[in-house]
């Protein structure tokens, strides 16, 4: 049975990312966690905020960016304005948190060169505690539908 070469060749590291902070319950603190195994440097930057942070990574080293708080997307069905770049010389991957104690969410971050067009949300069913489930779309290319 042949192999599909592409396939193998999908990881989560890589030099282009586009990624965003969902809303959390109330201000987080929003900090992105980048590691590579090769020493590079990168930008992290958030247009639609005017923010932006050159880093540097060091091999067996996580470099840590805090974002600003209000980089977190606080609305629902709709267009805004604060996809994360994060740009790197060589590969890296990319961890993004957001923390304040009792609510914690966690994602890792895929390179703009392995996505693709079809994704499955995952969530819990409502409980009554915290009621919803919640995803969000970066696009990575203007004019995107």
């Amino acid at each position: 049975m042949p192999q599909n070469l592409y396939a193998a060749q999908l990881d989560s590291q890589g030099t282009d990312f586009w990624l965003m902070f969902p809303g959390n319950n109330g201000s987080q603190t929003l900090t992105l966690f980048i590691a590579g195994d090769t020493s590079t440097t990168g930008v992290v930057s958030i247009p639609g905020l005017a923010f932006t942070f050159p880093f540097t990574v060091t091999p067996g080293v996580v470099t840590s960016v805090v974002l600003p708080s209000n980089a977190q997307v606080a609305t629902s069905d709709s267009i805004g304005n604060l996809g994360i770049h994060v740009s790197a010389q060589e590969e890296v991957s990319v961890y993004g948190l957001s923390r304040q104690p009792a609510t914690t969410d966690a994602f890792l971050g895929l390179p703009t060169d392995i996505l693709g067009t079809e994704y499955i949300n995952l969530g819990y069913k409502n409980s009554n505690v915290v009621n919803g489930t919640q995803f969000g779309i970066v696009a990575t290319q203007d004019n995107t539908t």
